[in-house]
């Protein structure tokens, strides 16, 4: 017998050698203060993010920022379901230029991403074919093609799980009658099934909730009822779920996109919430062994960590308690000839000096409201000797969220009773974290004085810029 239990311990103690050292702990009691050891960290199971509709009368700023909030919750990748630009609307701008300006626009913004980013077709971004756009399906697809390549419709599989995206628009064309799915469009889906039978789960995302009634998609379904699978589309910019064959099929609200409710002040009609459907969401899914867990996010719900610091907080119970903040001294224009000099707009300065119609100072933090207002500026007077052929390098950190117009860090040159020679300085355009942008600016001719401006150009009153560690410097 003790030849056995030496043997069993041993046996135990290899065990706990060779076993999950994941999970780790110091707690020796038979209780527990946790419930179970049933950990979610399933190596099959993966998250995705669906970003819905942005375009048709977008109300700007929202879809940008949905992608840097998709950042924050780390998914594998995102995809999408349709119409991420407005595309060929207006009949004065049907060329491949218009469009391929809202492709650079939109390019930008997914950029940002940091997980892959899947695009799926919408008749926003392959437009139809209609009276007075007689070249709009065909000029579409072609700058379509110049920034996603020549399939406009695609499958993938990941993890064993099959995603297929369809182009409901291959019908948008100028045939009679027009179809969402193709039957070349058909017949492809249905080989991509057949050639992958063994899927754990089969994904289905398109534009138009419309062609699940069309004959090409009801004969696709007679294959898909034989697997487990589950449907995404958007288009009508009002959430809904649906049951079809015991199996969810959901259309998805809106990313930026416009609701069905009364105009707004910036003309677009407004989103009516909840009971409608209408809200600015991401669809967050989780692929388990039992099937996708599906978890709509409101834009609105999902917060950076500095959502309030102290800086921001009304609320300072409990004090600051922040390390102790060093300020740098600003160094004094060098009026010795020959010599480079420095600047540096410090706290000290920036409250004392600061002249605005809009802005505050927190901190050593200037903020700038755009406030619906043509120009909005904050402004702080340079003692500089006469800087007469020299060159200015101009940097901060900017951060802004812009959702229309621009920002401009700009040197004002005067000479004489305010006449104004000119603004100079480098300009920030889109929504960014703090971010380092510099000019280098010629001073041309004497001048009498320098001011700095911070300008808020043709901003709404969602749009903000926030700026720090101002310094101004000679360059050679």
């Amino acid at each position: 017998m003790k030849k056995f239990a030496i043997i069993t311990c041993l046996g135990v103690c290899f065990a706990l050698l060779a076993g999950d050292t994941t999970f780790k702990h110091d707690v020796t009691s038979e209780k527990k203060p946790w419930t179970h050891e049933n950990f979610l960290n399933d190596p099959d199971e993966f998250s995705f993010i669906i970003i819905p509709d942005r375009a048709g009368s977008e109300r700007r700023g929202i879809f940008p920022q949905a992608i840097k909030k998709a950042n924050m919750l780390r998914p594998e990748f995102i995809m999408t379901v349709g119409d991420l630009i407005e595309g060929q609307m207006w009949k004065e701008r049907q060329d491949h230029d218009f469009m391929r300006g809202q492709w650079k626009e939109l390019n930008s913004f997914t950029a940002v991403s940091q997980a892959p980013f899947f695009h799926v077709v919408g008749n926003h971004d392959i437009c139809r074919t209609r009276p007075g756009f007689p070249r709009a399906n065909e000029t579409t697809r072609e700058v379509w093609e110049e920034n996603c390549g020549t399939h406009t419709y695609y499958s993938f599989v990941y993890k064993n799980v099959l995603f297929i995206c369809f182009n409901t628009m291959s019908g948008g064309d100028s045939r009679k009658p027009q179809v969402a799915i193709t039957p070349e469009q058909l017949a492809w889906a249905k080989n991509v099934l057949k050639n992958n039978p063994d899927v754990r789960w089969t994904m289905l995302f398109m534009h138009h909730p419309g062609a699940w009634g069309q004959n090409a998609f009801q004969e696709l379904e007679k294959d898909l009822v034989k697997r487990n699978y589950t449907v995404f589309a958007g288009d009508w910019h009002h959430y809904v779920k649906f049951k079809r064959h015991n199996r969810n099929y959901y259309v998805l609200a809106t990313a930026g996109g416009c609701g069905s409710g009364p105009r707004g002040k910036d003309g677009r009609p407004m989103l009516r919430g909840m009971e409608y459907g209408e809200f600015d969401h991401i669809a967050y899914v989780t692929v388990t062994k039992n099937g996708p867990v599906v978890a709509n996010i409101l834009l609105d719900g999902i917060l950076p960590d500095d959502v309030v610091t102290y800086e921001k907080s009304k609320n300072r119970h409990g004090g600051d308690m922040n390390l102790p903040r060093v300020t740098q001294k600003a160094v004094p224009a060098m009026k010795t000839a020959g010599s480079r000099w420095k600047m540096e707009l410090t706290e000290a300065i920036l409250k004392k000096g600061v002249k605005s119609n809009v802005g505050t100072v927190t901190n050593g933090i200037v903020r700038i409201n755009g406030n619906n207002q043509r120009r909005n500026w904050a402004r702080f007077d340079l003692d500089l000797s006469n800087p007469a052929g020299k060159k200015i390098r101009v940097s901060a950190d900017v951060k802004a969220q812009i959702s229309s117009g621009k920002f401009q860090l700009a040197i004002r040159r005067i000479k004489g009773e305010d006449q104004t020679l000119a603004y100079d300085g480098p300009f920030v355009t889109a929504s960014q974290d703090w971010t380092n942008v510099s000019g280098v600016i010629p001073l041309d001719g004497n001048t009498d004085k320098l001011q700095c401006y911070l300008l808020c150009l043709n901003m709404d009153d969602q749009s903000f810029v926030e700026i720090r560690n101002v310094v101004f410097e000679e360059v050679r």
